[in-house]
């Protein structure tokens, strides 16, 4: 019986922190970049789709953006440059599950990959 109990018990806490994993992989948010076709101050203006597709709000989302210095603010003002160079998405605000945010800026195309989030799941 105490075998069992045990048993049960090594069961329990592996699906515990099973259930503490991360549920959203990073491909869970989707970066869409597509020209819009303007040039500002000689360079080519791009818009951006951030979505959210996993079923958790994320906050401090952060992705890479090398050397990102647009000729123009960003549009609307949705993201931030950090200390590290790295970009963050609505700053201090959460992205919520299905939700998504579009921004447009002025520069060379920049590889934008997601870096890292928190998920807030409930």
């Amino acid at each position: 019986m105490s075998k069992f109990i045990c048993f049960v018990a090594i069961l329990c806490v592996g699906l515990f922190e099973a259930s503490m994993a991360n549920r959203c992989p990073t491909d869970s948010v989707k970066i869409e970049q597509v020209p819009t076709g303007r040039s500002i101050e000689s360079k080519p203006e791009w818009k951006v789709k951030v979505s959210n597709q996993c079923a958790c709000t994320l906050t401090l989302l952060k992705l890479t953006c090398p050397k990102f210095l647009p000729s123009i603010e960003v549009k609307p003002p949705v993201i931030s440059i950090d200390e590290d160079g790295h970009c963050l998405v609505k700053t201090l605000n959460p992205l919520y599950s299905g939700e998504f945010l579009e921004f447009s800026y002025a520069w060379d195309p920049i590889q934008l990959q997601v870096l890292d989030f928190i998920e807030a799941c409930s």
